[in-house]
């Protein structure tokens, strides 16, 4: 039976029955601390790795450093860090939560980066059907932040903001069109490191790589972001 051992152990376990209560978890996870299981005690040893269902290895982070030794017994090392510090450093691969427990989660890169920076990459496939409008309430702080972080670099050349209703998603999101100047990795890089520390609240952002489609004529009529000439 899993007893929880901690006010974010209690928390998962009212998401795991309550989707409304999933946003008040994943808040509190990221401002508390979470223990990685690494492969040894020794200093900068890497996470022990859980092999998932589709061939993937994630890295085994839990919610108390006390369940790394109920799980793998006394071999593996204790990393015990700031829940940020420990998601930005496993980010690229996915992460499982609490393995080998009752309650526990996946998180995909796209989950981290969605928690980590507000930002979700997806693809929009061709039966997605997507209606763009300018937002009833002008998001000016997120404006600022992109204006401000996006202007002065070099790595995107236009950026539009608008608001997007998306027929595989049943709630508005913000989309933010862009064009790289040289590579997407670095246009997204670029927004990562403009959107830094910024509080996304309830709704998320979708980035999209803008080209000669109707939806990006569309989105460059939206919230001007970068216009370079």
């Amino acid at each position: 039976m899993f007893e929880p051992r901690n006010d974010l152990e209690r928390l998962l376990m009212a998401a795991a029955k309550d989707p409304d209560a999933r946003p008040a978890f994943i808040d509190a996870a990221l401002a508390g601390e979470l223990a990685v299981a690494t492969q040894s005690r020794d200093q900068g040893a890497p996470p022990v790795g859980v092999p998932l269902q589709d061939g993937r290895v994630a890295a085994a982070v839990f919610t108390a450093p006390e369940r790394v030794a109920e799980v793998f017994g006394p071999e593996p090392g204790v990393l015990l860090g700031p829940a940020r510090q420990v998601l930005h450093w496993l980010r690229n691969n996915p992460v499982v939560l609490n393995p080998g427990t009752a309650y526990g989660v996946v998180w995909s890169p796209s989950d981290l980066e969605m928690m980590l920076d507000g930002v979700e990459t997806q693809v929009i496939t061709k039966d997605t059907k997507v209606m763009l409008r300018m937002p009833a309430e002008r998001p000016d702080g997120l404006i600022d932040q992109l204006t401000k972080g996006l202007t002065n670099g070099d790595a995107v050349s236009e950026a539009y903001l608008m608001l997007a209703h998306r027929s595989d998603q049943p709630e508005p999101t913000l989309m933010l069109g862009i064009a790289p100047a040289r590579s997407w990795d670095e246009a997204m890089a670029a927004v990562t490191k403009a959107l830094t520390g910024f509080e996304f609240g309830d709704m998320p952002l979708d980035l999209m790589q803008l080209d000669d489609s109707p939806l990006s004529q569309t989105l460059r009529t939206g919230i001007v972001i970068v216009q370079k000439s």
